[in-house]
């Protein structure tokens, strides 16, 4: 039997492809853009990802196995060095080249997606167009990739959201065929391979497995989905499950979630393999490089190895406390838009019933809703960024979006022809189907007279008019011939005054079926120009602060290359690859890694190092002199201290450097 053309998901109207081209070209454009004007900029945990790649480029898998960091985002780049080979001044703008592949792959992962939720669409009630439905998605996630996770940050959250997508595309191509095994090792792969980009996929990735036991049909399916998704899950992660393990000396699939929590909400305990404390006030701290093996900042490379031995406690006052701060984090990021949704979604309910489908078998809607809910509340249990729940953000926004609906008649459960601005839900195009197709002139007689009947007889009865009973004469014989007369007589001319009625009346009809179909489709448009036009902002304005620079603001280039003149600096001085030194306060460690040089001693307060007196800091530094050749400041406040031999680094934008001898004195 042939497939309906609308029920096919590759079948795609005018309107959805000029909609997947613009996609396509906006988003390549502006990745491009973006990659190429932010090529120098490196956040400050971008570095530990390098190090792991480099490690891993050269042979060491060892160094992929952080208790932190998860290693698939830094296998990636790894594999990407082995390729090119790039020096170290040039790594961070060749790696993000991998950050624009990422950005291809969510791309595609968001067009697959939408592809099925196109089809899951056909297949039940829904009124809103889907070359609207699938533009607005469009221009969520485009600004959601753009603006929220962002080209320039060395991190793995754009592979994450392909991954949550393609996950969430196959528990709705479940729902559709309810296959066999295959796709339930395919989810279970996918999240495994989510598992090894960030570590909570491992607990998350049973929302996944319980949506697709919910529309596998039937308890048996169920139970063999989840079964066979989980176990596909734990075989992709199991080596990295066993190496954190054998780490840590307990079952551990990544120390992540236990170090956010005792450090933000609550925690109990001492670290089993504190920093050695080198000098009291101001505090000094040394770090040992054998904990961690090979890296430039060991204080800063794997954060959760400091911490083992604080225990994460449940803390209901610390946590009730935690979880508004975290959604107005989200919340302050894009306000525009937390407001904007909301507004446009109270106008569709009110022009008419929103509705998301049934529960179980859970709709495309449902599980989008479900899915973000729940994300964004494992994050704001602990810490969140929005690039955290950028894909959650975009399920929800979907979510809403299938549960919008226009007024009018209840929609047709057949696919149409056309798959864009003409859909099943459209009441004008449903009463044009509905309308008779008479084939002779007899025909379009016979139905004009039967309604001009109808119509005549109830204004007759409104007047009052007798209506006399009409009864079977049963004195008549059967074959005796009604009395015609009177009635042709009249129906030619009833018949004639009936059609500008029955015209005028279909006009109106159709003119309020239209209007009320503006009603709800020009909100979502307006919200959809609104979006776009946001995200293009957020492109001129982020390519703009990468190539450009501004009174105590650098460029990305420029701040590069200062770190860059750092390391000059201290090669001018004597230092060679190997050497360790220190640092005052939080300052980027990457001049370190172009030097080659080890960070080991960190003074971690810095108002407290620069309001304690020149005897203290004298002391300080001698105790640091004893791992440090030398240590590092930054910012204005170290300009008073030229008197103690600190000097200012030329061309580097503000850091300050005082070389020690073993003793701690000035060189």
């Amino acid at each position: 039997m042939e497939r309906p053309h609308g029920s096919d998901p590759l079948s795609l109207s005018r309107w959805e492809r000029r909609a997947r081209a613009l996609y396509w070209v906006f988003g390549l454009v502006a990745g491009a853009i973006l990659t190429y004007s932010t090529r120098y900029y490196l956040n400050s945990d971008g570095i530990n990802y390098i190090e792991m790649a480099d490690a891993f480029s050269r042979g060491k898998w060892s160094a992929l196995v952080n208790l932190t960091e998860s290693p698939g985002y830094a296998f990636a780049m790894g594999v990407a060095m082995m390729v090119w080979q790039p020096d170290r001044l040039s790594e961070v703008p060749f790696l993000k080249v991998v950050n624009f592949v990422g950005l291809l792959a969510a791309m595609a992962s968001c067009e697959l997606f939408l592809s099925l939720v196109r089809r899951e669409v056909n297949h039940t009630e829904h009124t809103l167009p889907f070359a609207l439905v699938r533009a607005l998605a469009y221009g969520l996630f485009l600004f959601a990739a753009l603006d929220w996770i962002r080209m320039r940050l060395v991190a793995p959250d754009m592979c994450v959201c392909a991954i949550v997508l393609v996950a969430m595309s196959i528990v709705l191509r479940i729902k559709q065929t309810r296959p066999g095994v295959s796709w339930s090792v395919l989810l279970g792969g996918v999240c495994g391979l989510g598992y090894l980009f960030k570590s909570f996929f491992f607990p998350f990735s049973w929302v996944f497995f319980g949506m697709a036991a919910l529309v596998s049909g039937g308890l048996r399916k169920a139970v063999s989905t989840m079964v066979v998704a989980a176990l596909t899950m734990v075989i992709v992660g199991s080596p990295l499950i066993v190496a954190l393990s054998a780490k840590v000396g307990r079952f551990s699939y990544g120390e992540a979630g236990n170090y956010n929590y005792a450090h933000f909400v609550a925690g109990r305990g001492e670290p089993v393999a504190p920093p050695e404390r080198l000098h009291q006030d101001p505090e000094v701290l040394g770090y040992d490089l054998g904990l961690l093996g090979e890296c430039t900042y060991p204080a800063g490379f794997d954060l959760a190895a400091w911490s083992l031995g604080i225990r994460p406690v449940f803390d209901v006052v610390a946590q009730a406390r935690v979880i508004p701060g975290n959604l107005m984090d989200i919340f302050r990021q894009t306000p525009w838009l937390f407001l904007l949704v909301p507004i446009w979604f109270g106008v569709q309910a009110a022009l008419c019933a929103p509705r998301f489908g049934p529960l179980v078998p859970p709709s495309a809607a449902v599980m989008c809703g479900v899915t973000a809910m729940l994300g964004i509340s494992l994050f704001s249990l602990v810490v969140v960024e929005i690039r955290y729940v950028a894909p959650f953000l975009f399920l929800g926004f979907v979510g809403l979006l299938l549960g919008a609906r226009q007024k009018g008649p209840e929609p047709s459960s057949e696919p149409q022809p056309d798959g864009g601005l003409t859909s099943a839900a459209d009441p004008a195009s449903r009463q044009e189907e509905e309308k008779p197709h008479p084939t002779t002139e007899a025909g379009r007689t016979q139905g004009v007279c039967a309604a001009s009947a109808t119509t005549v007889q109830g204004a007759s009865v409104s007047r009052g008019e007798h209506q006399p009973h009409r009864h079977q004469d049963t004195s008549k014989s059967a074959g005796d011939p009604p009395h015609e007369g009177a009635m042709n007589s009249s129906s030619p001319r009833l018949c004639v005054l009936a059609v500008p009625f029955l015209v005028a009346q279909a006009e109106r009809l159709r003119a309020t079926l239209r209007a009320s179909r503006t009603r709800t489709i020009l909100p979502a448009s307006l919200l959809g120009v609104v979006i776009v036009s946001m995200c293009a902002f957020s492109v001129g304005e982020q390519a703009h602060r990468g190539s450009s620079s501004s009174p105590g603001k650098p460029s990305y280039r420029e701040a590069l290359y200062g770190q860059w003149s750092l390391a000059r600096f201290l090669k001018e001085r004597g230092l060679r690859a190997g050497d360790k030194v220190g640092i005052v306060g939080s300052v980027s460690p990457y001049w370190a890694r172009l030097a080659e040089l080890k960070i080991v001693v960190v003074a971690p307060d810095e108002p407290r190092f620069l309001a304690a007196s020149a005897q203290q800091r004298a002391a300080a530094l001698l105790a640091a002199g004893t791992a440090a050749r030398a240590m590092i400041g930054y910012g204005d406040g170290f300009t008073a201290l030229t008197k103690e031999g600190w000097q200012a680094v030329p061309g580097s934008l503000g850091y300050w450097c005082r070389v020690l001898d073993r003793g701690g004195t000035v060189e």
